[in-house]
């Protein structure tokens, strides 16, 4: 239950629905207990909200016990040399933040940002483009019927990567379907896959599903021919 109000609140924060804080970070004093290495922020992905590209970031942050331990929006500052970039966030849980600054708000030019807490350096990433992210890949990732009963069928999705890597995502895929059919359930289950059930609304149709996350898009990666008899 937790993590499926989970989903839905952070489906609304990268759709840009809801109203993240936004915030330019002052030199607020970090909290002494977390421990650099045992934290950890990443580059997560680039998404387009309302036409407008995206950096999201994910950020653990924990102390010398690998214990989860609360950082005050005010103590996590982005910098470009030394300009301050505006950001919005969004907190999941006791020591787990979510981050995102758009394309807009870097300076002309851009290729690095550093990151800190308080007024030591946390982290420096290359802002590299979306197509050298870790993405889907059409060849490798796959999507099956696992089983069916009348007009209900379960099957399982399996994100890959060209490099034969699962492609791991806190974002529920969106499942395009072509045909008298929808899909009722989409659940994760771990390590780049997910398990979902979907209901044909015809005694005899074919059903096409195709995958969309994040920017890249696989498109009939299962045909269903459903027939009634």
């Amino acid at each position: 239950m937790r993590r499926g109000l989970f989903l839905v609140i952070f489906f609304i924060f990268i759709v840009g629905c809801s109203s993240p804080v936004r915030r330019a970070p002052s030199s607020f004093p970090y909290s002494q207990e977390v421990s650099f290495t045992h934290s950890l922020i990443k580059l997560l992905s680039i998404k387009t909200i309302n036409e407008e590209a995206a950096y999201f970031f994910y950020f653990e942050s924990k102390n010398q016990f690998n214990e989860p331990v609360e950082v005050g929006p005010d103590e996590i500052s982005f910098k470009v040399g030394k300009e301050r970039i505006v950001f919005d966030y969004f907190r999941d849980s006791l020591g787990k933040y979510y981050y995102r600054i758009f394309f807009k708000n870097f300076p002309s030019g851009t290729h690095g940002l550093k990151i800190y807490l308080g007024s030591e350096l946390l982290s420096e990433i290359d802002l590299v483009h979306q197509n050298k992210l870790k993405t889907m890949d059409l060849a490798h990732s796959k999507m099956r019927v696992i089983s069916q009963e009348k007009q209900f069928y379960d099957f399982e999705l399996e994100l890959i990567d060209s490099q034969g890597n699962w492609v791991l995502s806190t974002e529920k895929p969106e499942i395009i379907v072509e045909g008298e059919a929808r899909v009722i359930e989409l659940s994760p289950r771990g390590q780049g896959r997910w398990r979902g059930k979907l209901q044909t609304v015809d005694a005899n149709t074919i059903v096409y599903l195709s995958l969309r996350l994040n920017s890249s898009y696989l498109p009939r990666l299962l045909r269903i021919q459903h027939i009634e008899k």
